[in-house]
């Protein structure tokens, strides 16, 4: 899922107004790919993972 936006409390907005702790990947950034489940980010993603 790509990050669209933060906030002060862990979370990440993603595509589609999903919140998602970020708790296990750090500190994100809008553009950021993430994986998720359940709500929680596993891995951030860069390069042909996030392409699909």
């Amino acid at each position: 899922m790509r990050v669209v936006a933060t906030d002060a409390e862990g979370l990440a907005v993603c595509a589609g107004g999903v919140e998602v702790m970020t708790d296990l990947v750090g500190d994100v950034e809008p553009g950021d790919e993430l994986l998720v489940h359940a709500g929680v980010a596993l891995a951030r993603l860069g390069g042909r993972e996030a392409d699909g």
